[in-house]
């Protein structure tokens, strides 16, 4: 059907949203408060980025509740914290979107640092497996 309006999308609950300062993870925020999410619970390192988006979800979806919380996701203690403050301030979490995320250095590779490599690796890969572990643990206690 071509030129037919596509239905709307609804989401339910409350999301945790890494990288939620910026790029991805700042649009899935925006996407999901625009179908009805109740709440989103935003995780970054940029916190002024953060509080920011905060700011311009509160003022366009006043119906969404918006928790921000400093998440290095790279350091798991950061994470676990995050998790569990968001859940006992929302009661649950429905949904977990993983958006955080850096390019790293676009050396050659006979001319990359050893040490540049590992955070890419830590950050776009261990970060994901990290914040998986503490959202299904989590997860898991709600059924």
């Amino acid at each position: 059907m071509t030129g037919a309006a596509k239905p709307p999308c609804h989401v339910n609950g409350t999301a945790f949203i890494t990288g939620a300062a910026s790029g991805i993870g700042k649009s899935v925020a925006h996407v999901y408060a625009q179908n009805g999410i109740e709440g989103l619970a935003l995780a970054d390192v940029s916190i002024p980025n953060l509080e920011s988006v905060q700011a311009e979800l509160r003022e366009q979806y006043p119906h969404v509740r918006v928790e921000i919380f400093t998440v290095d996701v790279t350091k798991e203690e950061q994470i676990a914290a995050a998790v569990q403050s968001a859940a006992a301030k929302f009661g649950r979490i429905d949904i977990s979107i993983h958006g955080a995320g850096i390019a790293g250095n676009p050396a050659p590779t006979h001319d990359l640092p050893l040490s540049d490599w590992q955070r890419v690796i830590d950050v776009n890969q261990t970060g994901v497996l990290l914040c998986d572990k503490w959202v299904v643990q989590q997860m898991l206690k709600q059924e």
